[in-house]
């Protein structure tokens, strides 16, 4: 696999073969496992395809990288495409750089073998994540530098981790549905109505709606819920103890003369402990 040495810190990056501790060898197909880290969540059918096609006219031409595993068998490091490609030609064996590293190691090197068939925006933010957590560098400018690539390429790319859960779910099957350009924004409105651009997100996958039209069709539907007129409410007496008035999420209770606020909050308390909060769930909290 291709790597090369950042001058100043002498780490490996991706760029110049190293031999040191590899061997080539021809291992049994049957015997490699995908790898944990592979960034791709959606392979090119067509594409695999494609390169059966090729592989079967002209051979393998490039090995795949794996690293070995402490049972004999091999984990998948670079080349799953082409793993696959022989896979369905049912191939006894397949060429391969067996190379031991680590765990970090064989989280970049995954990320740089899908160089030459770009991966979406989402794909590389669910790996410059992972590598966050798990790996040794814990900065976005170290896994910019150890990569190669610029720092804000990275930053925007992880604006695509800060949208709900249930909107990476979809992007989980539909990668490239949200690019990098366009996720803060879809974040942003996301923390005002998350329910909102969520059934935008949905739409986008059943109608091929573009991302800038989506954006503009959550923002006027947040807005529309915004400005609707809340319904007026003047103070209403309770008999003896003051007045209550509804503003907005507030309820607000004035007390009249004679009567202890901080005694009043004591009662107040006791009594909403008493409330089955059930019974006063808004309309769209289910």
């Amino acid at each position: 696999m291709l790597q090369k040495l950042d001058e100043k810190a002498q780490e490996p990056l991706v760029g110049e073969w190293i031999a040191k501790d590899q061997t080539l060898e021809d291992i049994v197909v049957s015997s490699v496992d995908v790898s944990p880290y592979q960034p791709r969540l959606v392979f090119d059918e067509l594409a695999i395809s494609l390169l059966v096609e090729s592989i079967r006219e002209i051979g393998l031409g490039k090995p795949i990288l794996v690293r070995p595993l402490p049972n004999g068998r091999h984990e998948l490091v670079g080349g799953e495409r082409r793993w696959r490609a022989v896979t369905i030609l049912g191939w006894d064996r397949i060429t391969a750089v067996v190379k031991s590293m680590s765990d970090d190691m064989a989280m970049l090197l995954a990320l740089a073998d899908n160089e030459h068939e770009e991966l979406t925006d989402y794909e590389l933010a669910r790996s410059y994540d992972r590598y966050l957590q798990n790996g040794n560098d814990k900065s976005q400018s170290a896994i910019a530098r150890r990569l190669g690539i610029n720092r804000s390429v990275v930053s925007r790319c992880l604006d695509l981790m800060k949208l709900p859960a249930s909107i990476r779910t979809v992007l989980d099957q539909h990668p490239g549905l949200i690019t990098a350009n366009y996720a803060k924004k879809f974040a942003d409105l996301a923390e005002k109505d998350a329910h909102i651009v969520e059934r935008q997100v949905l739409s986008m996958v059943e109608k091929g709606t573009k991302q800038e039209q989506a954006l503009r069709q959550i923002a006027l539907k947040i807005a529309a819920c915004s400005n609707q007129a809340r319904p007026a409410f003047i103070p209403r007496p309770v008999s003896g103890i003051g007045t209550i008035k509804l503003a907005g999420q507030k309820l607000e209770l004035k007390c009249d003369k004679g009567i202890d606020p901080s005694l009043m909050m004591q009662e107040f308390e006791e009594f909403l402990k008493t409330i089955d909060r059930s019974k006063l769930a808004t309309k769209d909290a289910g």
